[in-house]
């Protein structure tokens, strides 16, 4: 099971740092900032949603193509 993500500070730059669904993301130098941050990337959805038509178009064109 994978690490549930959290901030670390980064002493080479200088700022707090944290890898969230394997993208690092620059959070800042000031900790409650970079709190913040982490909880706004954190609450953003994990994946876009589909499209419904998207399915209709590829039954369309497998029918089409068959």
């Amino acid at each position: 099971m994978a690490r549930p993500p959290k901030p670390w500070w980064h002493s080479e730059s200088g700022e707090y740092r944290v890898m969230i669904r394997g993208q690092r993301h620059h959070l800042g130098s000031d900790k409650d900032e970079a709190e913040r941050k982490f909880h706004q990337l954190m609450a953003q959805p994990v994946e876009k949603p589909v499209r419904s038509d998207t399915v209709v178009v590829l039954i369309d064109e497998f029918l089409d193509w068959t």
